[in-house]
């Protein structure tokens, strides 16, 4: 089953308040929408602009609202920053960040 969840892009692009918290259990899909969103909304992407439209006209986003889609689909600069923590098992990991 796939959910299509495009239209909520629209939904956080017009709030009035600036912070957007996506308080969601673990594994309920958070990295794949703000992948989502940095997608739909980059100026610059690793996948052709044309490419990119082609597949977002097909979600609900459009259907719905192409003129929101037009005037923001790959129109923002996006920042990306990754805050989980990585774990590592290897003894290398900790030897290499204790000071010698």
């Amino acid at each position: 089953m796939v959910v299509d969840k495009s239209v909520a892009i629209r939904d956080i692009m017009n709030r009035e308040e600036p912070i957007v918290a996506g308080l969601y259990p673990h594994r309920m899909g958070k990295s794949m929408f703000l992948g989502l969103l940095a997608d739909f909304l980059a100026a610059v992407s690793d996948t052709p602009y044309s490419e990119r439209r082609a597949r977002y006209e097909q979600y609900a986003i459009y259907q719905e609202d192409p003129a929101f889609f037009n005037s923001n689909m790959g129109r923002h600069v996006v920042f990306r920053l990754d805050l989980k923590v990585r774990r590592s098992t290897t003894l290398d990991c900790w030897s290499s960040a204790l000071p010698h």
